[in-house]
């Protein structure tokens, strides 16, 4: 499986298009029946659903429809309710099954129309000179992290990355994988279920110094960053949409062997969160949508 996009909700979709065009660079590539699909130059990264804010879902795309059906059965017979999507799909997507996890967050596992492609900096039109290269990782805020971690692992075949735990065993953060790259998903412990934030892949870290004079010039301001991150070693940058919804933006995410071992993080260290910075995050960073 791989990450295939997120979609968010938002009060008022045509402000939010015009902010996630114009500010985060990406391209409108279709609309449904209350959405608008978004992607990084074709296809949909992101889907904006009109009314309320926050996480609508996020989806995992599988190979075929005879995996779609396999994964659906397992889930089955794990106790997790797999449903066909109820709502129309995302215009590229020929089947989705509906998985509600435990937490109450919705995952989406879908089958694409056809396999993804790379593409070509030559081919980006002018409005996308600018986009991220693709939707990166999502991260949730869970009551249980560790729980969601362990139904991921278990029926999905997520790799656990990172742990982040106190010292007296709670664990306050899970970052996961589907291929080699250190996170395509997160949950960090909250007192609610939510949403932390979607992220895109920049470049390089070039790219990001261009996009943050790009948001000054703008008259936007990064809610924090740029820093780097100690689980993932991934630079970052987040700002909000005007909704509230955050978005990162990053580069440099590392690469993990399918052997390697978990990573342990432990205590309550700012370094964990920023290892360039001895201090902690604006309080406004643990908001969740």
């Amino acid at each position: 499986m791989r990450l295939d996009h997120a979609a968010i909700r938002v009060s008022d979709i045509e402000r939010a298009v015009a902010w996630y065009r114009e500010v985060l660079g990406l391209v409108e590539t279709g609309r449904g029946d209350g959405s608008v699909h978004l992607g990084c130059g074709e296809g949909t990264d992101l889907a904006l659903v009109a009314g309320g804010v926050g996480l609508d879902h996020f989806a995992y795309a599988v190979g075929s429809g005879e995996e779609l059906a396999g994964v659906r059965r397992q889930l089955h017979r794990a106790g997790l309710e797999a449903r066909e999507t109820v709502h129309d799909p995302e215009p590229d997507v020929t089947a989705a099954v509906d998985v509600s996890l435990p937490s109450g967050h919705l995952l989406q596992l879908v089958m694409p129309r056809s396999s993804p492609t790379y593409l070509h900096p030559s081919e980006r039109t002018p409005s996308a000179a600018h986009a991220p290269l693709d939707v990166d990782h999502v991260n949730l805020a869970a009551r249980d992290p560790n729980g969601l971690a362990m139904i991921l692992t278990t029926h999905l075949a997520f790799r656990l990355s990172d742990v982040h735990r106190m010292e007296d065993g709670s664990v306050v953060g899970v970052w996961l994988r589907q291929g080699e790259r250190h996170h395509d998903f997160a949950a960090l412990a909250h007192r609610r279920d939510a949403l932390h934030h979607v992220a895109f892949s920049l470049a390089s870290a070039t790219a990001m110094l261009e996009f943050a004079d790009r948001l000054a010039a703008r008259g936007q301001h990064a809610e924090y960053g740029i820093g780097r991150h100690g689980p993932g070693a991934n630079l970052f940058l987040y700002l909000r949409d005007p909704d509230g919804n955050r978005v990162e933006v990053t580069a440099e995410m590392a690469l993990v062997p399918e052997t390697a071992p978990t990573r342990i993080w432990v205590g309550k260290d700012p370094y964990i969160i920023d290892v360039w910075a001895p201090y902690a995050p604006p309080k406004e960073f643990w908001e969740v949508t």
